[in-house]
């Protein structure tokens, strides 16, 4: 019996930015911590967040965006 090697990866972001609009993206593919919220936070012109994930964000996870200044947010979760 052989067991699959196990990784955890810690919840973070990820950043692009868009030269049309100088504003910056973010993207995160893991759960939406304090200090995930935090960092957007601190992000200058911040634009879109994009939140993908195979597991759902819950309502707590959302709340924590509540006073991220973004311009628009991009949920998808399969």
């Amino acid at each position: 019996m052989s067991l699959m090697p196990f990784s955890f990866r810690a919840p973070s972001v990820g950043f692009t930015d868009n030269r049309t609009t100088g504003g910056r993206n973010a993207h995160l593919r893991g759960a939406i911590t304090p200090e995930i919220a935090a960092k957007l936070k601190k992000t200058p012109n911040l634009a879109t967040v994009f939140l993908t994930r195979s597991v759902s964000y819950d309502e707590q996870q959302l709340k924590l965006l509540a006073d991220v200044p973004i311009k628009s947010m991009y949920i998808s979760s399969v």
